[in-house]
């Protein structure tokens, strides 16, 4: 394969994502929109001003716009990065058993990468920045508003990453190398979060997604570890149960030890395996990429100040 089509595909992944997240803005103005419009156009005022209605649209946008968008970008750019859709990625031959194995590696990342942030938000904010916080997820009092955030968090949002991060993304720079697909995919959908708490651990998570779709030629697989890792932090952050958090903290601490553990276990046992990422360099310095990793950065370090 030529240099020139190697750094037009790597463009192409930058254009790609820049698409992914301007698509999202635009989406979400535009849809916000044409929903209010249409609803003040038909319904009464006395419902359109409640907070009710309001509370379940700014739940209802998000989640269209979410599905929209990687669906618009990768309609448009599989052509160029000359990616096939394949049903058999979709294939479900998976017990329950490797679901939770690769779960309890992502849990046990994220609790030791959640420590880690927590102490670097305390030094932050002895200097005067401001607190590293995620998202808010907390379900309110409106049940239709609940039943959005939890398909937005749990189904819309794993299936749609994963289509596009793991699909298109991955699977259009594995052609060169799968080390560098890995961690490009990974880098990407990180940075995509545009906040701290949820990109660090993003990052992890999507190297651990990268592998299952590598290892296992399959996109169902990542989708189902994501979805899984999606359902209990919702549960967790909407539980009030001192019992289940106790007990939740107490997995968290072992699924730690257990990560640690095979990480140890799987590079003794696979010395020889080439960890390096050839043309990193190659591929971060295309304008498009590098450009989007620059401000997905600034977007997250402005949030500290």
């Amino acid at each position: 394969m030529n240099h020139e089509q190697t750094l037009k595909d790597y463009s192409q992944v930058g254009k790609a994502c820049w698409g992914y997240l301007l698509l999202q803005i635009i989406l979400s103005f535009s849809l916000t929109f044409i929903f209010l419009s249409t609803a003040l156009s038909i319904l009464p005022f006395e419902i359109t001003s409640t907070l009710g209605f309001q509370t379940n649209l700014s739940a209802f946008i998000p989640l269209l716009s979410m599905a929209l968008a990687p669906i618009i970008v990768i309609t448009f750019q599989k052509k160029n990065l000359r990616w096939n859709y394949d049903q058999e990625q979709f294939r479900y031959p998976y017990s329950p058993k490797l679901i939770f194995r690769y779960y309890a590696l992502i849990l046990g990342f994220n609790f030791g990468l959640g420590l880690l942030l927590t102490l670097l938000s305390t030094l932050i904010q002895a200097i005067g920045g401001s607190e590293i916080v995620a998202p808010d997820i907390s379900m309110s009092s409106q049940p239709f508003y609940d039943i959005l955030l939890f398909l937005q968090i749990v189904v819309i949002a794993p299936i749609f990453e994963e289509i596009f991060f793991r699909g298109l993304i991955l699977q259009s720079l594995q052609r060169y190398n799968k080390n560098l697909a890995i961690f490009a995919s990974a880098l990407l959908f990180s940075l995509l979060h545009l906040n701290l708490a949820q990109s660090v651990p993003a990052f992890f998570s999507g190297l651990i997604f990268g592998y299952l779709a590598i290892q296992y030629r399959s996109l169902s697989l990542p989708i189902l570890v994501h979805m899984l890792n999606n359902a209990i932090s919702f549960g967790i952050t909407n539980t009030s149960s001192s019992i289940i958090l106790t007990l939740y903290s107490i997995i968290c601490i072992l699924a730690l030890f257990y990560s640690i553990y095979k990480i140890i276990t799987y590079i003794k046992k696979h010395p020889n395996i080439d960890y390096s990422i050839p043309d990193l360099k190659t591929w971060i310095k295309r304008p498009a990429v590098l450009s989007f990793v620059i401000f997905s950065l600034l977007i997250c370090v402005f949030a500290l100040i």
